[in-house]
């Protein structure tokens, strides 16, 4: 019965040390496969950014908020904005346009944009509504009662 048991106790053992080893290895090709994240976005760098930002009409928009990787400037009366040192990455730079009544709109570019200009368009927001019938009239007559 002792030699009984000591042949579980052995197998338990070997097994979980055959198991140890199979997560050990896993959590190797774990730590490589989190490096391919930063070789993709490439290094990180600091970039200036000049552009302008304009409506469907390509009339300038004035007061949009401009976020280029950790930088954020409005738009002066002509719609252009100027953005020095913002951080981004050789291979990837974000760039968001914010105004109220319009769009939101999202670019990604890359390093090579850097003192280059760059025009955003941005769109209006269409009124929606939770009827299909309406084509959005809302300035009817109220009426008296």
């Amino acid at each position: 019965m002792k030699s009984k048991t000591t042949y579980i106790l052995a197998f338990i053992i070997c097994a979980f040390l055959l198991s140890s080893s199979s997560t050990l290895k896993e959590n190797t090709d774990q730590k490589e496969d989190t490096n391919t994240l930063v070789e993709h976005l490439g290094k990180p760098i600091d970039i200036n950014l000049k552009g302008t930002v304009v409506n469907h009409n390509n009339e300038p928009l004035d007061s949009v908020t401009i976020t280029v990787g950790n930088r954020t400037i409005q738009t002066d009366a002509r719609g252009q904005f100027e953005i020095k040192n913002a951080t981004g990455y050789e291979n990837f730079l974000p760039v968001e346009a914010h105004r109220k009544g319009y769009k939101d709109t999202f670019l990604s570019l890359n390093s090579e944009v850097e003192n280059s200009e760059i025009d955003i368009r941005l769109t209006k927001k269409e009124n929606t509504c939770l009827f299909w019938f309406c084509k959005h009239n809302h300035n009817l007559p109220v009426s008296a009662n």
